[in-house]
């Protein structure tokens, strides 16, 4: 029975090859183990072609994705440019509008301030007018007591006159009858009229004297009074009074000496005739005292009338006096009233002022905060330390403080102001930090320098592509075809232009604040040591100059002198061109 060939006899049963050249034919046989060996060749020269095809195929795709992952980062860098501008337009509003918020605020404290000087000047005008209408209204009672005392004066004045009129009556009747003995005995005195109305006449003479004498100090003391008056027309009527009623008694005195001379005169010289002259001295002399004391009181009531009168009219101008004073305390009531409405107002305007313009530097500053924030997280994302980009504010805002007093100001509207200078020196400081801190970050080299390609290569320790050993990579590399374009990361100066050892043909930028990149193993530079570059500007071609593997370019990112992991930048550029916003 025949045995049943295996399946390697029935695949690879061996075959012979015949070659035939110049008249000869040779065979080669293909046993079983050449066979299998050439179909595993086969095998793997098929499997070789397909993963180089699948290899090509992923390639496109992947580099596909990048370029819509480039034209997507690219929308949202413009976006976060058109952001960043909106944003420092809204600084620049609020701080114009802070600084005119300072202003306004800054008059208003002084506007407020002046009324506050011009209520306090009206209240002291005030407290001296109430103390000057607390003197004219006490002058006044004074016044109006000394107008009674003179009243009471004057009535009693008036009682004694009318005492004095009835003495006056009579004594006329006293005198009417003595007349009619006088009548009997006119005959036997008619010798002596001659010598009597000589004495008479001296007698009435001395009186014509003493009235007119009498008149004179009245005018006198009535002008010294009136002087008087003007200084002090409170308290003058009861000196005129007295000082009125002792030169009346003064003159009386005189008077009565003056007629007790004549009188011892007369009696002297009618010695011979001393019944009658006797009996007509006592008539003369009851006559001449009549006389006198009835004149004497009829000028005490016209000057006391007059003095009644005086103090009417003083009494008349001081109620005058105290009606105008009233009236303009009144007035100055109302408009201390007025300024403290009108302060009260302005009060609750700067108020409002105060609260409007905490609002705004708290909006100013929480987007600022955030700004800053989203700055410091991208630049540590770089492997950065944000603090190094900020410099330190001026000696002289360093270390100054104390209570805010401002001169004119009340201490509610100097503490006000205080927090609002306060808030806005805060600000200042975050305003700077984020100026720094975008001024660090605009010249941070955050984008890749190519739009095509993916990173063949990390930054750090590697296996060296020519040694196979572990080796410090000091950048990133970035494959792509041949001639692709490279760009500038940041704009910046071009410091170096050149082949340089095994990085080929390299290109170096400054992009100032200590930042430098390299682009190495170049095909082509595009541009001159010195030159002005621009963000994304095309510097050279990728290619494989140097110490390369193939089309690829070397990037590194240097800071001060030390070089960092540029896929760091990368990560951090993707952050800040998606607004700060973290997808983990």
């Amino acid at each position: 029975m025949n045995q049943r060939p295996n399946w390697r006899e029935r695949f690879f049963p061996e075959r012979q090859i015949y070659l035939r050249s110049r008249g000869r034919v040779r065979f080669l046989t293909l046993r079983l183990g050449h066979q299998i060996g050439l179909v595993a060749l086969l095998v793997l020269g098929l499997a070789g072609l397909a993963r180089g095809a699948y290899e090509v195929v992923f390639q496109d795709s992947l580099l596909d994705a990048r370029g819509i992952e480039i034209e997507i980062l690219r929308t949202e860098r413009h976006h976060l440019a058109d952001s960043l501008d909106t944003t420092r337009q809204e600084l620049v509003r609020a701080n114009d509008e802070l600084a005119s918020g300072y202003s306004k605020l800054q008059e208003l404290i002084e506007f407020r301030s002046k009324l506050r000087s011009d209520l306090d000047a009206t209240s002291s005008i005030l407290e001296a007018e109430t103390a000057r209408r607390q003197k004219a209204e006490q002058r006044g009672g004074r016044l109006a007591s000394d107008n009674a005392t003179l009243r009471r004066k004057l009535q009693a004045a008036e009682q004694r006159s009318a005492d004095l009129a009835r003495k006056l009556a009579k004594l006329e009747l006293e005198v009417a009858a003595a007349g009619e003995d006088r009548d009997t005995t006119r005959n036997r005195l008619a010798a002596s009229l001659r010598d009597l109305t000589e004495l008479r006449d001296k007698l009435q003479t001395a009186l014509a004297d003493n009235r007119r004498r009498d008149a004179r100090l009245a005018t006198l003391a009535g002008e010294l009074e009136a002087k008087r008056s003007l200084a002090a027309q409170e308290a003058a009527a009861g000196e005129r009074l007295r000082s009125r009623l002792a030169n009346l008694e003064a003159a009386y005195e005189s008077a009565k000496r003056k007629s007790a001379a004549l009188t011892a005169e007369l009696t002297e010289r009618e010695a011979t005739l001393a019944g009658v002259i006797a009996q007509r001295d006592r008539l003369a002399d009851t006559s001449s005292d009549v006389s006198s004391r009835a004149s004497e009181l009829l000028t005490q009531l016209a000057r006391t009338t007059e003095t009644a009168a005086l103090a009417r009219d003083a009494l008349h101008a001081n109620q005058s006096r105290l009606a105008a004073e009233r009236a303009r305390q009144e007035g100055i009531l109302q408009e201390r009233d007025r300024l403290r409405r009108a302060v009260a107002e302005l009060e609750d305007t700067v108020d409002i002022i105060r609260r409007s313009q905490t609002n705004l530097l708290a909006r100013v500053q929480e987007q600022t905060l955030a700004g800053v924030a989203v700055l410091e997280d991208a630049i540590r994302l770089a492997g950065l330390d944000p603090d190094s980009f900020v410099t330190e504010p001026p000696a002289e805002t360093i270390g100054q403080g104390g209570p805010l007093t401002l001169t004119g100001v009340s201490a509610g509207a100097a503490d006000d102001l205080g927090s609002v200078m306060s808030d806005a020196g805060q600000i200042e400081l975050i305003l700077a930090r984020w100026s720094g801190l975008q001024a660090a970050l605009s010249q941070m080299p955050l984008a890749r320098p190519s739009d095509n390609g993916y990173i063949s290569s990390l930054f750090g320790k590697r296996r060296d592509p020519f040694t196979k050993r572990k080796a410090y990579h000091s950048g990133v590399d970035i494959a792509a075809p041949k001639k692709t374009p490279v760009l500038a990361t940041s704009a910046g100066t071009v410091t170096y232009v050149g082949s340089k050892g095994p990085y080929g043909r390299l290109v170096e930028i400054d992009h100032g604040a200590g930042f430098k990149t390299r682009y190495a193993h170049l095909y082509k530079t595009l541009v001159k040591r010195g030159e002005k570059v621009q963000f994304r500007q095309k510097i050279g071609l990728m290619g494989s100059t140097g110490r390369s593997t193939g089309s690829h370019v070397h990037y590194e990112v240097l800071f001060q002198g030390k070089n960092y992991d540029p896929s760091d930048f990368f990560e951090a550029g993707r952050y800040v061109f998606k607004g700060g916003k973290d997808d983990g």
